[in-house]
């Protein structure tokens, strides 16, 4: 495990920047031989002797050791591996999109039905495909932070993209071509990603919050 600047620049990209919890403003020494840092979204582990500035430990800090250590040895867990570099093609040429508006569609009134005036029978309204909304969307690449439609799908989970651009980002400095990815069947549980001695987890987004799911076909060990 090689000390590098690297792993010092990448810890800032998973820090909070929460007054609700102020503690996980900041990076974190547990006196274990890690440094973590956490926003409630992402966490991430990295061996003290992997960075070159020296870090304190920050009082009422959340176990981000025992919360890591129970997603790493779930008996449940089938590992794989995807390629950083596919990762961040995905990440670049996916279509990032922002909600603008979301108002009742007109057509149904909100209601997300229409009866057919032949057959009597209820069915999806095609303008809102039943959903009962006109959402408004705009591509804008300067808003990536408020992207919240746009999931990327790694094997029965889905993620914030914003999110696995904090994995990729570290992946990249740390040099690693591969990265190793810990999920269950279970799409709630969080995703640990590992390399070069680095982990992080990575909570999920749920299925019905995703607009557009881009899933990235990954290798199983």
């Amino acid at each position: 495990m090689e000390k590098s600047f690297n792993n010092d620049f990448m810890m800032p990209f998973f820090v909070a920047n929460d007054s609700l919890r102020p503690v996980m403003n900041h990076i974190h020494n547990e006196g274990n031989g890690f440094v973590y840092a956490a926003d409630g979204h992402t966490l991430i582990r990295m061996p003290e002797e992997m960075l070159c500035k020296t870090y304190q430990k920050i009082e009422k800090y959340p176990n981000a050791e025992k919360l890591l250590n129970e997603a790493i040895n779930r008996k449940e867990n089938k590992t794989y591996t995807l390629r950083t570099d596919d990762l961040i093609e995905m990440l670049t040429h996916a279509e990032w999109y922002y909600l603008t508006s979301s108002d009742p569609c007109p057509k149904c009134s909100g209601e997300g039905t229409e009866t057919c005036d032949y057959c009597g029978v209820d069915h999806d309204c095609p303008d809102c495909q039943g959903d009962g909304s006109c959402r408004t969307y705009i591509k804008d690449f300067s808003l990536l932070s408020e992207a919240e439609t746009f999931l990327i799908g790694l094997g029965n989970a889905c993620y914030k993209a914003t999110y696995l651009q904090k994995v990729a980002i570290a992946a990249k400095l740390s040099g690693a071509d591969e990265i190793t990815y810990l999920t269950t069947d279970d799409k709630e549980s969080a995703g640990i990603f590992r390399f070069n001695g680095i982990n992080i987890l990575v909570m999920p987004y749920y299925y019905h919050m995703a607009e557009r799911i881009h899933y990235m076909t990954i290798k199983k060990q």
